[in-house]
C-alpha cells in the first residue's frame, strides 16, 4: 500500500495497487507529491480512482490536498467510507 493517513483503513491484500503482471502506469516520483501542481494532484486523483482503481494512491493524493488547504480531513473520511466494502478493514 502507498502510505497515507487512511492507509490503515484498507485491507492490504485487497487494496494493494502494486500489480504483479498486467498493464502498468508510470507516475513520476509519488514520494514528492508536494512538488505536483494543484491541477496535477486533482487530475491524478481522478484517474487513480476512476481508471487505475488505485485507491491507496487516491488517499495519498487527498492527504496532499489537505496539506495544501484545498480539502478537509472529513472529506477524505467520506471518500474512504464510499470505497467498496471488500477493500476496507472491517469496523
Amino acid at each position: 500500500l502507498i502510505n497515507s493517513t487512511r492507509a490503515h483503513k484498507l485491507c492490504p491484500r485487497r487494496a494493494n495497487s502494486q500489480a504483479i503482471d498486467g498493464d502498468a502506469v508510470y507516475i513520476k516520483d509519488i514520494t514528492k507529491l508536494g512538488d505536483f501542481s494543484l491541477d496535477q494532484l486533482i487530475q491524478l486523483a481522478l484517474a487513480a480512482d476512476g481508471v487505475f482503481y488505485s485507491f491507496d494512491l487516491v488517499l495519498a493524493l487527498l492527504d496532499e490536498l489537505v496539506k495544501q488547504g484545498v480539502m478537509k480531513d472529513a472529506e477524505i473520511d467520506a471518500y474512504s467510507e464510499m470505497l467498496p466494502q471488500h477493500l476496507r478493514v472491517p469496523s
